[in-house]
């Protein structure tokens, strides 16, 4: 038997209703009888179609969550890219001293977004592109020696 377009209306009406969900309301809503309501349900296997929607449903808010996750990773991992930038370029300018404890924070940043890896990185194992922070440790220890040999 083919699903007539009244029982696939009775089946949207029926799966809109969400959790409060029950023959009984399509009974009232399309004016027939609940056997004829179950008998539907029955041949068309409104239950197994509701369950597949609400899977589906389910695998599609997964993986917008998914990739809104991915997309502020790779965000943030862009701020932080920036930030070090303008560092290492203070400290080569003399316009930024920066402390043992500075300088500690952005290895263990560093190291961090490492093991958090991103989108490009697999998850794991690639940090910032060109090691950055090799740059600004470089320049650190140069402006160090200068200040020493003063």
């Amino acid at each position: 038997m083919k699903e007539q377009e009244h029982q696939q209306k009775a089946f949207e009406f029926y799966y809109g209703l969400g959790e409060g969900r029950s023959y009984s309301l399509v009974v009232r809503e399309f004016g027939v009888s609940l056997a004829t309501v179950k008998a539907w349900g029955k041949a068309f296997g409104w239950r197994e179609r509701r369950r597949e929607r609400d899977a589906q449903a389910a695998r599609v808010m997964a993986d917008r969550s998914l990739e809104e996750n991915v997309e502020g990773l790779a965000r943030n991992r862009k701020i932080v890219k920036m930030g070090l930038l303008q560092v290492a370029k203070a400290v080569a300018e003399g316009k930024v001293k920066v402390t043992m404890g500075d300088l500690d924070r952005l290895v263990r940043l560093e190291e961090y977004l490492r093991e958090e890896g991103g989108p490009e990185a697999g998850g794991r194992g690639q940090g910032l592109e060109g090691s950055l922070l090799e740059e600004v440790r470089k320049r650190f220890v140069d402006r160090q020696e200068e200040a020493g040999d003063a």
